[in-house]
């Protein structure tokens, strides 16, 4: 499962790797239900970086 990182709006919604959800680092807490349950499934996350 490949996960955006970055905000929503505009970087998320501006474009992003298909198959990509959207998981805000700054709303990970409330988002996390949305990961998967099996914890065999791999995660990648990617954000902007610092610039």
């Amino acid at each position: 499962m490949i996960i955006d990182s970055r905000p929503k709006r505009p970087k998320y919604d501006k474009g992003h790797i298909p198959g990509a959800i959207s998981i805000p680092d700054s709303k990970f807490d409330e988002m996390k239900g949305d990961l998967p349950q099996d914890k065999s499934i791999p995660l990648v996350f990617y954000c902007g970086g610092y610039t």
